[in-house]
């Protein structure tokens, strides 16, 4: 049987059962797109401490991406915007890390199908009663967003995620997102913006 630990020094890509270190084992692949690629994981620590929900999303930089000069920097990015936006409309970012040349983000794991989904399901449309508290949530996803000096550049139906059950609507993906104020685009040498040609860039 095949070694299903993911070691330092080890080059491999995400597969089923792959154990990262001991902290990580990928369940299944959610979704990927020209810069990444997304798995539903489990969070062994929390898992091991009973934690009432251990399943996460990770967000892999691709194969071909991962070798692009600005990859590492768009990534860096893009959890930096994470870490300034705390808001239950938006997507929750946990971690930043790397094992050997792979470099990884940790991602709060969604309930629920992208809006665009959600969209074709529903070809009448909706009532008013049920489409005014997705419309309400991706508001204040990006009023916060704004608030807090981020535009994201890429607001669609395939960036929204929607829970029916829950009926939450939550943004996602800030990976071509920049701030509003010109003096901080200044002095940032990395414009995320740059790779907008590149969208989709991650697909859930």
């Amino acid at each position: 049987m095949a070694n299903l630990k993911w070691e330092e020094g080890e080059e491999r890509e995400p597969e089923q059962g792959l154990v990262i270190r001991n902290n990580y084992r990928l369940l299944e692949q959610l979704g990927e797109g020209s810069m990444c690629v997304v798995w539903k994981a489990i969070d062994l620590i929390q898992e091991t401490g009973d934690a009432r929900n251990s399943e996460v999303a990770i967000k892999f930089l691709s194969r071909n991406f991962k070798r692009h000069p600005d990859a590492l920097k768009a990534l860096v990015r893009e959890f930096d915007r994470y870490k300034r936006l705390n808001h239950p409309n938006i997507v929750k970012a946990h971690n930043l890390d790397s094992i050997g040349d792979t470099h990884f983000m940790v991602m709060e794991l969604l309930k629920g199908i992208p809006l665009k989904e959600f969209i074709k399901t529903h070809r009448q449309g909706l009532s008013l009663s049920e489409a005014e508290p997705i419309i309400k949530d991706m508001a204040e996803a990006l009023a916060y967003s704004h608030q807090n000096g981020i535009a994201h550049l890429d607001f669609k139906p395939a960036n929204v995620f929607y829970s029916p059950d829950e009926k939450i609507a939550k943004l996602i993906d800030f990976g071509i997102a920049r701030p509003l104020e010109q003096s901080e685009r200044d002095e940032t040498r990395f414009d995320p913006g740059t790779l907008g040609a590149l969208t989709p860039l991650c697909q859930l």
